[in-house]
C-alpha cells in the first residue's frame, strides 16, 4: 500500500514546512513493519544547470528527528536521527550499506578515491533536476517481527528536516566548490510511504477483534534508540 503526507506538499530546511507527517492506517489489514520504505523526490532548485547539488550521505541524513505515534501516544522519539541512523548503519555489513545506497542516491561519499576532493569526481544533481530516493527507517517498532493491526494500531509517522541546509550537502568553500559550480538550494516533495499489508482469514481476524474488544492485550515488545 501507499500512504501520503497530510498538510504541505513541499518541504525545505530554510523556509516553509520542515515537518513531514504521514498517517499509516487501514481497515482490517495488518502491516508488515519490515517492509516500510520512506520515499521522496529531491530537487535542486537552482536555475543554473551548471550548479551541481552534491549530497554527502544517504537520504536519512537530511532528517534531525523521527517520531512515531500510535493514536495520540508517542511510541518512539529519536532525536539526532541522522547521526543515530548513520552510526548503526556503519556497524552493518558492506553489502547492507550498498543496498541502502542503491535505494538512495546510488552512491556513497566513500566512493570518492581521489584526494583532495575535486568537483569532477564528486557526483551531483544538476540545477533544475530532480531524483527520487528511498530509505528504510531506523525504528525499533518497525524493526520488530510482529505484524501490526492497523485497525487498532493506526500509526503516525513524523520526520523533521534538519534546519541546517548543509547537513547533507557540499557547501561552497570558495576554493574548488565555488558559487558558480555548486548549488546549495533544494526542496523535498512528492513524499510517499510504501508498505506491505496482509488480510487475515475472516475467522482468524474476528478472533483477534473479539480478544482486543474484550480487553485482552496484544503484546508487541520492541527496542528503541536514545541519544544524549
Amino acid at each position: 500500500m501507499t500512504w501520503y503526507p497530510s498538510g504541505s506538499a513541499i518541504y525545505s530546511p530554510t523556509s516553509g514546512t520542515r515537518l513531514i507527517r504521514v498517517n499509516i492506517n487501514s481497515t482490517g489489514e495488518w502491516l508488515d513493519p519490515s517492509s516500510i520504505r520512506f520515499s521522496f523526490r529531491f530537487n535542486n532548485t537552482d536555475s543554473d544547470s551548471n550548479k551541481m547539488l552534491r549530497t554527502i550521505g544517504d537520504p536519512f541524513c537530511f532528517f534531525s528527528r523521527l517520531r512515531i505515534l500510535i493514536g495520540s501516544v508517542v511510541a518512539e522519539d529519536i532525536n539526532d536521527y541522522s547521526r543515530t541512523h548513520t552510526l548503526f548503519q556503519t556497524l552493518t555489513s558492506t553489502n547492507n550499506r550498498e543496498n541502502d545506497s542503491i535505494e538512495g542516491f546510488g552512491r556513497r561519499w566513500s566512493d570518492v578515491r581521489e584526494l583532495p576532493y575535486a568537483t569532477n569526481n564528486v557526483e551531483g544533481l544538476r540545477g533544475g533536476k530532480s531524483k527520487r530516493v528511498t530509505m528504510k527507517l531506523l525504528s525499533g517498532l518497525l524493526s520488530q517481527y510482529k505484524y501490526l493491526p492497523l485497525q487498532f494500531c493506526p500509526i503516525v509517522l513524523e520526520l523533521e528536516l534538519d534546519q541546517n541546509q548543509y547537513a547533507n550537502i557540499v557547501k561552497p568553500d570558495g576554493y574548488k566548490f565555488l558559487g558558480t559550480n555548486t548549488s546549495s538550494s533544494f526542496t523535498i516533495d512528492d513524499v510517499v510511504v510504501f508498505g506491505d499489508v496482509i488480510a487475515l482469514d475472516n475467522s482468524l481476524n474476528n478472533s483477534y477483534i473479539e480478544a482486543l474488544m474484550s480487553g485482552t492485550a496484544l503484546t508487541i515488545p520492541y527496542t528503541s534508540f536514545v541519544s544524549q
